[in-house]
């Protein structure tokens, strides 16, 4: 791609943008994940009651299903990248700057398929399953006094 092409290379820096938001959002969104469930576990501990720990696990699953979409919508736009830097139109004044991704969305798995890939089913899992340690297996482990 030469430098003769600035709106197609404006167009692919746009998409580009998008990414990164995408993959900066979903880091957030995972320090949030920790955040909040340590500290209603934390305030498990501190009130004795090892059921009100389940409660972890309303966030864990929410922000894992947003995580997903984050990631959904991440790879959507880098299958748009892929399109536009493949197919470039003809003439670089006919480059429509579109960032509609309906056309590549057929293409990339949906967001339930997509929380279960190796990027973010370990990372949920695990803590889902700190969650259910805590909620079953504390009281045993301690003498029933949380």
């Amino acid at each position: 791609m030469s430098a003769d092409r600035p709106n197609l290379i404006k167009h692919l820096e746009f998409i580009q943008i998008a990414i990164v938001r995408m993959a900066a959002n979903s880091f957030v969104i995972k320090g949030w994940t920790v955040t909040l469930v340590a500290a209603i576990l934390a305030f498990t501990s501190k009130d004795a009651n090892p059921n009100a720990a389940s409660i972890a696990l309303i966030p864990a699953i929410m922000f894992w299903s947003l995580d997903a979409y984050y990631l959904r919508t991440e790879r959507e736009f880098r299958a748009l990248y892929d399109q536009v830097r493949q197919n470039p139109p003809e003439d670089d004044l006919e480059v429509d700057f579109s960032l509609d991704v309906s056309k590549v969305k057929t293409k990339t798995a949906g967001t339930l398929r997509v929380a279960f890939t190796r990027t973010l089913a370990p990372f949920y899992l695990a803590l889902i399953g700190v969650i259910l340690a805590v909620w079953l297996l504390a009281p045993r482990l301690i003498g029933g006094n949380f």
